[in-house]
């Protein structure tokens, strides 16, 4: 079996050239530990199914309170694909990029989960970038 890069799937876009607030990114309210699944009407899918390869996520505003990333497959069922300590960061805007390893099923979803306690700010992100891997037989 080889493997390739798939089509670029965006799951959102609200892109702001600059850093700072922008009103209308996806963020947290106040400066809780909550998950975030961008605010649109429904969570962002990914129509059709696609097995991750990398993950780009844009911060625009309070970068680096990312503390876990998860994507969740066809059953239902959470995959880790990042994990680490949150701490802010100066590179502002930015792109975290994340490589999918050991996800081998397609996915329907991913989960960003923040910890902005130590902050004394929100994250606001304003674009997430899926690239999946074609399977060749």
């Amino acid at each position: 079996m080889n493997r390739k890069l798939a089509p670029v799937i965006i799951l959102l876009i609200l892109v702001s050239p600059t850093c700072g607030p922008s009103g209308s990114a996806p963020a947290a309210t106040d400066t809780a530990k909550p998950p975030l699944e961008p605010t649109l009407p429904e969570p962002p899918t990914v129509a059709p199914t696609v097995t991750p390869g990398r993950i780009n996520i844009r911060e625009t505003h309070s970068p680096g309170f990312i503390e876990r990333v998860d994507v969740i497959d066809e059953t239902g069922k959470y995959h880790t694909v990042w994990q680490g300590q949150p701490a802010p960061v100066d590179e502002c805007p930015r792109v975290f990029s994340i490589l999918v390893t050991g996800v081998d099923v397609p996915i329907v979803a991913i989960r960003i989960h923040l910890d902005q306690r130590d902050g004394g700010n929100w994250n606001e992100i304003d674009a997430v970038e899926l690239i999946g891997i074609e399977t060749t037989w």
